[in-house]
């Protein structure tokens, strides 16, 4: 398993929110907004999980691969 993130910038936490790998914040501070905030942490077992996830969590219903 896999711990990723979700980051996004206030004041709704819905605003440019990004999914990462535990620890890209660090790696690549670039990639974010100032304001940027961890709205949420959990572990998937693969890419395609942990989008699913992030899908939910955005309310876009079911994730398609490409």
């Amino acid at each position: 398993m896999t711990t990723y993130e979700i980051w996004a910038s206030p004041p709704s936490l819905r605003r440019d929110p990004i999914l990462v790998e535990k620890g890209a914040k660090e790696k690549y501070p670039q990639v974010f907004e100032e304001d940027s905030v961890l709205v949420k942490t959990f572990e998937a077992a693969s890419w395609e999980e942990a989008n699913q996830v992030f899908y939910d969590y955005m309310g876009f219903g079911k994730y398609h691969p490409m």
